[in-house]
């Protein structure tokens, strides 16, 4: 038999008020919910591999496999543009997320009203890819900003999507200063979904 002291506090919903114990339930019930909810989370690209850990194939995966909206940022050790070169085709984005090139360290968004004076320093270069398009966007409500997008077969960017999509601040089909051309031999990007926002790095 426990002793008064280690004895733990119960009750019965039978012996509550009928608000009260509706009350209770109610909190029980978004309790159950929220833990159900996947939390959003960040994955971080800190290698230019074309696959495995730290890649962004990598992140694009863990992205898709983590429902809700996810973010992929950037910290490749080393100064200067760092450049990815898929030797296949990257993994659609079949999940809400936002892939941030600006978050790489040294990375700057315009901030000028005439010109621009970006930094960009993440390149996804598909000369080795053999794929038609640099990022495929899938689920909707994506949002891909600074990078560098060149030399894929067809498109820097497919959309083919739930739409809600945003590409803005990015260089696609150029070099890493957007000044010189690197085209995807198509067009820079491509859509077949309403409710987009495209926007050009300047």
């Amino acid at each position: 038999m426990k002793s008064p002291g280690t004895m733990t506090p119960t009750f019965k919903l039978n012996t509550l008020t009928p608000r009260l114990a509706g009350l209770v339930l109610a909190t029980i019930g978004l309790m159950l919910v929220f833990s159900g909810v996947a939390q959003a989370s960040t994955f971080v690209v800190t290698n230019t591999n074309s696959s495995g850990a730290g890649s962004l194939a990598q992140a694009i995966l863990n992205a898709n496999g983590n429902p809700g909206p996810d973010v992929i940022s950037f910290n490749i050790p080393g100064s200067g543009v760092h450049t990815i070169s898929p030797t296949n085709q990257l993994p659609p984005l079949t999940d809400p997320v936002t892939i941030d090139g600006y978050t790489q360290p040294g990375a700057i968004p315009n901030s000028l009203a005439v010109g621009s004076n970006a930094v960009l320093l993440i390149e996804l270069n598909g000369a080795l890819a053999n794929s038609p398009y640099g990022l495929s966007l899938i689920g909707g409500n994506c949002t891909i900003r600074g990078l560098i997008i060149n030399r894929f077969n067809n498109y820097g960017i497919y959309i083919d999507s739930k739409g809600n999509n945003v590409v803005a601040g990015n260089f696609i089909g150029s070099n890493a200063s957007g000044t010189d051309g690197f085209p995807n031999p198509t067009t820079a990007a491509a859509f077949t979904s309403r409710h987009r926002t495209i926007q050009s790095v300047d």
